[in-house]
């Protein structure tokens, strides 16, 4: 529409199958692409062209030729593993075992900070022994802001695993993205509240912190440490080696994922490659 808005008409050259080429995944030839020129092949309107398909979303363009521009988009895969590690934008809040809160961007390892106890079903403290995911530059556009009852919400992202309260006293995980209004989550000091409403939100910055318990309390409501994952159990079973042995990542820096967190991601598109196992929520 953006380059008929602009010329009479345009053509695709040739098409590209998906593919995968060593290294290449900061030049972002990982995914479908395309070699596009004016109908006419006036070179002079190349550079129009460029800026067209940058405005039209393409996530790499480049100027392959004088007479053509190739244009490409991410992977479906490398999307979703980027999007499964965010957690928690800048602005949550923690509480720490002094009873005191503190911004989630200020939090350091060796904290003791509020976590929900999965064997009691009740709050406990839990000490934060690493980061999978920090960056605090970014600024997400599709962060959901969760308000329960009256006077609480939570600012999450949307594959984030969230504690939900059943009648019965059991409890479950449930990404919020599929969260609804009148689900009941577990809030501290005991408490569960219904969800009121839900909307989208930008926001600044991620960050996911590891408790030794696997579990936190941001904005007063019981969460995982984990998103994009169908269990938190599973989840929390293949992470403990970071726990005891690489608790290396101290969530100063930014733009920085955890290796180890980093490997299973790996290992888990690979075995969902395989159909061996489905780890992550293909709607991603």
């Amino acid at each position: 529409m953006l380059v008929s808005n602009q010329w009479p008409a345009w053509i695709q050259n040739r098409n590209f199958a998906p593919r995968l080429v060593p290294n290449s995944v900061l030049m972002h030839y990982e995914g479908r692409a395309a070699d596009l020129a004016p109908s006419d092949f006036d070179r002079s309107k190349i550079g129009a062209l460029a800026r067209l398909a940058v405005q039209a979303g393409f996530d790499w363009v480049h100027y392959e030729h004088k007479s053509h521009i190739h244009v490409s988009v991410k992977s479906d895969i490398l999307s979703r593993s980027t999007r499964s590690l965010r957690c928690f934008p800048e602005s949550s809040i923690v509480l720490l075992s002094n009873n005191r809160t503190k911004l989630l961007s200020e939090v350091q390892i060796g904290d003791e900070i509020a976590a929900f106890s999965t064997s009691t079903g009740r709050q406990t403290f839990s000490q934060v022994v690493s980061f999978l995911h920090v960056d605090r530059q970014v600024r997400i556009d599709d962060y959901l802001k969760i308000y329960i009852g009256n006077n609480y919400n939570l600012t999450v992202s949307p594959d984030h695993l969230i504690f939900v309260y059943n009648n019965d006293g059991s409890f479950y995980t449930k990404m919020a993205k599929n969260l609804i209004v009148g689900d009941f989550l577990i809030l501290n000091n005991d408490r569960r509240l219904k969800i009121s409403e839900i909307q989208r939100v930008p926001s600044r910055g991620l960050f996911a912190p590891l408790t030794m318990e696997g579990t936190i309390f941001v904005d007063n409501v019981a969460a995982s440490c984990y998103a994009g994952v169908r269990s938190h159990d599973l989840a929390d079973f293949v992470i403990r080696p970071i726990k005891y042995f690489w608790p290396n990542n101290n969530g100063r820096g930014s733009g920085t994922i955890h290796w180890y967190a980093n490997f299973l991601w790996k290992i888990a598109d690979l075995l969902e490659s395989m159909n061996i196992y489905t780890f992550f929520d293909r709607d991603l």
